[in-house]
């Protein structure tokens, strides 16, 4: 199953050294530009761990007019 993460889990779990748990939940995970920039800027402790990940894909936005529905999404 593929997902779309935002930075914070990449950063936090990479800090914990539990970034794998990912890629065993999920398989792939698909990443903005915008948070691949983030996640790895700075030197970042974990930003390493991102960037050897194989399976973490930089994807870009394709509809850009949707992104306002995102802050709903997290409303659970």
């Amino acid at each position: 199953m593929k997902v779309i993460s935002n930075s914070s889990p990449l950063i936090f779990l990479s800090i914990l050294e539990l970034l794998d748990i990912l890629r065993v939940e999920f398989g792939e995970v698909l990443i903005p530009e915008t948070v691949y920039q983030e996640v790895t800027a700075a030197d970042l402790k974990g930003s390493d761990e991102v960037t050897d990940a194989d399976w973490i894909k930089v994807v870009p936005i394709e509809n850009r007019g949707s992104l306002f529905l995102l802050p709903s999404l997290d409303a659970g």
